[in-house]
């Protein structure tokens, strides 16, 4: 019975796991972007670094759920081509990307989509 049990339960586990590290993830994007879009509107002008928001503009720089647990950032000329972890910032644009091309589901598509290695949540 416990097995059985674990085998119905321990799928909806896993994925429910792999939702809340997502909508993590998008949350501490989305307090990135506020950070940066304040440093913006205070300086006018863009960040060099990220690092350039802390501590004025947001506490530290959140951590990276998906698809591995970072604040690593990146400083980037252009969309980055290999594998990183943590964050990854564009001042020219003013964009702000999860820095991964590992990808996770986080649509609930059960495939890994594009805009899920580089996104723009």
């Amino acid at each position: 019975v416990i097995g059985i049990l674990a085998a119905a339960i321990l799928p909806r586990f896993i994925a429910f796991e792999a939702a809340a590290k997502c909508g993590a993830t998008q949350g501490a994007l989305s307090s990135l972007r506020a950070a940066y879009a304040l440093y913006v509107a205070k300086l006018g002008v863009d960040p060099s670094k990220m690092s350039g928001l802390v501590p004025t503009y947001i506490s530290n720089i959140p951590f990276a759920q998906v698809p591995s647990v970072s604040n690593a950032t990146t400083t980037h000329t252009t969309m980055p081509s290999a594998a990183g972890t943590g964050w990854s910032m564009k001042p020219s644009i003013g964009a702000i990307w999860l820095n991964s091309t590992g990808g996770t589901d986080c649509d609930g598509s059960n495939a890994v989509d594009a805009d899920e290695y580089y996104t723009a949540w």
